[in-house]
């Protein structure tokens, strides 16, 4: 319908963060950004993309990494450490960004976050306005957690902080996925297991409530936290007994498929179709392992020069490169490698911070 206005000559989206179709980040990009987006989609049917964003939380070793990876290779894939290693040494640093495959034409785009708390403040570098959460939970270190430090603290520990933080992030996000692991039976019962299940909802429910009740006691005025549509939202569940997922060593094919398939569910109104050449420039990026950076002008030669601007702008603002077009200097490069930035950002919030952060109310 857009295409078809000729008259049209500004289209405003600001803050209109939950549109999928244009996505908004093409939708800031304004009127002709759009228009080429649907063009782009008319012209390459068949060769287009649909994206399922997916932001994956949970304290460190949880076990986040390895359910990534059990999905990209549809196998249960366990993260090997050594055991005299320290917690922190071998984790995720800052976030990392990768795909996994449902079908020819359709990824899971996975921002699986480190998992201190330091590093929550990078929810705010990912530029997804909109995505699925995952939490993934030890449920062994829960029933440890609920076992020496109370049901409250056990809670908030693996469950609350991070959904807390991250909706406040992103206040539009919808009800999170749950995946538990380390259900193995040498670790916990499977009677303990469904107690502390049922406790895990139980607990967060009236957290929750007591939350949001206290903030609107609190404050009559303008509250960052009671903009979160889905959290503030106590008619349902934030977390449904029914949709909890479990994890063990022995997980097979079955389980990793229902996890797939859960968060398919989930992001049923959040899929974002890409044109099949703005994928083929992400890919041509993202194939570049081995550059610092790349020269604008050597991305995908041969593609018009008003597309590839829109499409680095795309892929710009949903965190899988940073390009400065509006700083001269840098305007004609691509800084394309997650770890990269990772890096850097690790340098002034290490994993050796993490403990003076834990330690921060003592200071």
């Amino acid at each position: 319908t857009l295409l078809n206005i000729n008259t049209l000559k500004k289209l405003d989206c600001d803050e209109c963060d939950a549109l999928t179709s244009p996505p908004y980040s093409v939708c800031k990009q304004g009127i002709k950004a759009v228009q080429r987006y649907y063009k782009d989609l008319q012209l390459e049917r068949g060769q287009n993309q649909k994206l399922i964003p997916i932001t994956v939380i949970g304290k460190t070793r949880a076990g986040k990494t390895s359910l990534v990876r059990s999905l990209q290779d549809s196998t249960r894939v366990l993260t090997n450490r050594t055991s005299t290693a320290d917690k922190l040494d071998e984790a995720t640093r800052v976030f990392n960004i990768c795909e996994a495959e449902v079908n020819d034409s359709c990824k899971l785009v996975f921002i699986d976050f480190g998992g201190q708390e330091i590093y929550h403040f990078a929810y705010q570098l990912t530029f997804k306005a909109q995505s699925v959460p995952l939490l993934v939970i030890d449920i062994s270190e829960f029933d440890q957690l609920l076992t020496e430090n109370g049901e409250d603290r056990a809670c908030q520990e693996v469950c609350m902080e991070w959904l807390s933080h991250l909706y406040l992030s992103r206040p539009s996000l919808d009800r999170p996925v749950v995946a538990l692991t380390h259900c193995d039976t040498d670790l916990i019962t499977k009677e303990q297991l469904q107690l502390r299940k049922q406790q895990l909802v139980d607990i967060t429910e009236r957290l929750r409530i007591e939350l949001i009740t206290k903030e609107k006691n609190v404050s009559m005025l303008t509250n960052p936290l009671l903009d979160m549509t889905t959290f503030c939202d106590i008619s349902l569940p934030l977390i449904k007994l029914v949709d909890i997922l479990e994890f063990s060593a022995s997980s097979g094919q079955a389980e990793i498929h229902a996890l797939e398939q859960a968060l398919v569910k989930a992001a049923s109104a959040l899929v974002n179709e890409i044109p099949g050449s703005w994928y083929a420039i992400l890919l041509d990026i993202s194939s570049r392992k081995d550059e610092p950076y790349i020269k604008v002008t050597d991305i995908v030669k041969g593609i018009r020069k008003s597309r590839k601007r829109y499409t680095l702008q795309y892929i710009h603002e949903i965190g899988r490169i940073m390009w400065f077009q509006e700083i001269q200097i840098l305007s004609g490069y691509v800084f394309h490698r997650t770890e990269i930035l990772s890096s850097l950002i690790g340098i002034l919030y290490d994993h050796a911070q993490c403990r003076k952060w834990e330690d921060r109310m003592h200071c």
